[in-house]
């Protein structure tokens, strides 16, 4: 899509035959971090994004206004525009950079979640952020006095854990072994296995379906929305056994084939 509106927009076709200066707006490095402030509006097979980009030469300059049209059904873009800079009208830089970053975006993976561009860009924030801060603002909670060694007889574990509860740090990675498991953590199949005492696979089927109730599951789905970039949806994974693995495990020509081995590792 961008070669051909480049190709066909006589804004882009410029004497430089190597596209250098054109190359240059588009590298990754300046459009994430000056796109900012982004907007969409669908009206039919119309998609209009808006948004804000910050020049480069001037980050403490007001951020120029870019806007791109295409057309979702034919895959094509009908126009992309800066309204603000000086050499907006034979197609800037900012333009350049605004679809780029609108084409690394349609690259992303698809997730569950929607991400938020409606924020202020990296770049404009540059000499506005705290540089440094002193150790006395990183630790803002009371004191607590220290017991006597020689008074203390519990385990070092147990002190630790105690005091993570007494400033208020539940979540740090050694108290999960010591709270009890949610409702939703209880669904993964590490956990099925560890508290069943099932001695056949009809009872642990049965003891599943205690355990996977259907408010489980639907907290189960609102927790994991995420998907990938959750660790409590890699823990639900875990151990699986899906029909598409089944399925390549019986069309495997080979006894030891790639698509046999995982799914008899996860069997045993």
């Amino acid at each position: 899509m961008m070669t051909a509106y480049f190709a066909s927009n006589p804004d882009f076709t410029s004497a430089e035959i190597r596209g250098v200066k054109a190359a240059r707006s588009t590298r990754e490095s300046y459009g994430d971090s000056a796109v900012g402030y982004v907007q969409v509006k669908r009206d039919g097979d119309i998609c209009v994004v808006k948004a804000r980009i910050t020049p480069e030469h001037n980050v403490r300059q007001k951020c120029y206004a870019v806007i791109c049209t295409c057309n979702e059904t034919e895959e094509t873009i009908l126009s992309v525009q800066c309204e603000d800079c000086a050499a907006h009208l034979g197609g800037c830089k900012h333009a350049i950079a605004f679809l780029a970053w609108l084409h690394r975006r349609s690259e992303d993976p698809s997730t569950t979640s929607i991400e938020c561009y409606w924020k202020k860009s990296k770049l404009s924030s540059i000499g506005t952020s705290k540089k440094f801060i002193k150790a006395k603002e990183m630790y803002k909670t009371p004191k607590h006095e220290l017991v006597p060694t020689s008074l203390n007889t519990e385990s070092f574990l147990t002190v630790v854990k105690n005091n993570c509860t007494l400033v208020g740090d539940t979540k740090n990675h050694l108290m999960k072994f010591y709270r009890a498991p949610s409702t939703v953590e209880k669904l993964s199949i590490h956990h099925l296995l560890s508290t069943s005492k099932a001695t056949n696979p009809l009872d642990f089927i049965e003891y599943c379906k205690l355990i996977m109730t259907a408010d489980a599951c639907k907290g189960a789905a609102i927790a994991t929305l995420e998907q990938n970039d959750c660790p409590l949806w890699h823990e639900l994974r875990y151990g699986r056994i899906t029909a598409s693995k089944a399925y390549d495990a019986a069309h495997c020509n080979t006894l030891d084939g790639n698509k046999r081995r995982p799914f008899w590792e996860q069997v045993n």
